[in-house]
């Protein structure tokens, strides 16, 4: 698996930690969405000891043991060829790409986020309106 670098030029627009799947296990990961694409990232496969702990520490836990730190890049679409977004089940979201046959990409998540956030993302994004949130002017106190 690749580690994620954006290319030149490329804009994040936005950082999610999710949960997500790899070899029938649940694991702590991150959606990426920029300017050109969506980036599915998971760690690796987690030691024995962090999977006896990761039901009472969670993904905040996971992260802090350092499984976020190295995180791969499982699926990516670029813009114009996402097609949509599922709802499977409760916080079991689906991201499709327009290919069909081994062209096709999927790839699932769990998230907090309700679905219909990530629905006026992922249209806002196809559309080129979503960008990153400004970051604030300061104020001079004196």
């Amino acid at each position: 698996m690749a580690s994620y670098a954006r290319g030149a030029g490329e804009v994040e627009i936005l950082k999610e930690e999710v949960d997500g799947g790899r070899d029938g296990k649940r694991l702590p990961g991150r959606v990426v969405l920029t300017d050109r694409r969506i980036v599915m990232l998971l760690g690796p496969k987690p030691s024995g000891l962090s999977m006896m702990l990761a039901p009472w520490i969670g993904a905040l836990g996971m992260a802090a043991l350092g499984s976020l730190d190295s995180l791969e890049v499982t699926h990516e679409i670029e813009r114009e060829d996402f097609a949509s977004i599922v709802l499977e089940r409760r916080k079991m979201i689906s991201f499709h790409s327009k290919g069909e046959g081994y062209a096709h990409i999927s790839f699932v998540v769990y998230s907090r986020t309700p679905f219909e956030v990530w629905q006026q993302r992922m249209h806002q994004w196809v559309a080129g309106t979503l960008s990153a949130a400004p970051i604030p002017t300061a104020k001079v106190i004196r």
